[in-house]
């Protein structure tokens, strides 16, 4: 046979093969249609009636994760720790770092004497220190607890937990 006479009898092959699929979904949601019907009348319920792309599959729970362990204090953490514990009402941020090293506390930050800056700045705003005196060169800031102090530290140290110790 040529390629000339096998043309036409592809065409018609392929014809019939989309009809042939159009027909068979027909069939697929008369199917369903009539596994719905039949269920409703008999008022049972199957948990996976078929569907037109085949039979549903039930879906199984994933698996729950472990609940993660709490974050161990961080920075701010232990600076306001060391902050309750200072026994002077003036303090400076060198002052508490080498109380926290004394305490053996490991420090994940580049410069901790910095991020215990922002820590202090953040207590200025909040009302529980104020600074006394600026530092210039290596005379450091110093600061002083006021008398919101102790209620600052102790309802915001509940809130705050950083990791960067």
């Amino acid at each position: 046979m040529t390629d000339e006479e096998k043309a036409p009898l592809l065409l018609l092959l392929e014809k019939w093969k989309r009809e042939r699929a159009a027909a068979q979904r027909v069939v697929d949601e008369k199917n369903v249609a009539i596994f719905h019907l039949e269920q409703s009348l008999s008022g049972t319920n199957t948990p996976t009636p078929p569907t037109l792309y085949g039979p549903r599959v039930p879906r199984v729970p994933r698996p729950l994760s472990p609940p993660k362990p709490p974050r161990p204090p961080g920075l701010t953490a232990h600076t306001r720790a060391a902050l309750r514990e200072a026994t002077s009402d003036e303090v400076t941020i060198p002052a508490i770092y080498e109380a926290m090293v004394a305490k053996g506390v490991q420090f994940n930050a580049k410069d901790p004497k910095l991020r215990m800056n922002k820590v202090f700045e953040r207590l200025v705003e909040l009302g529980a220190l104020e600074r006394t005196a600026t530092g210039a060169g290596k005379a450091p800031n110093r600061y002083r607890k006021t008398e919101r102090f102790a209620e600052v530290i102790n309802s915001d140290s509940q809130n705050e937990e950083g990791t960067d110790a």
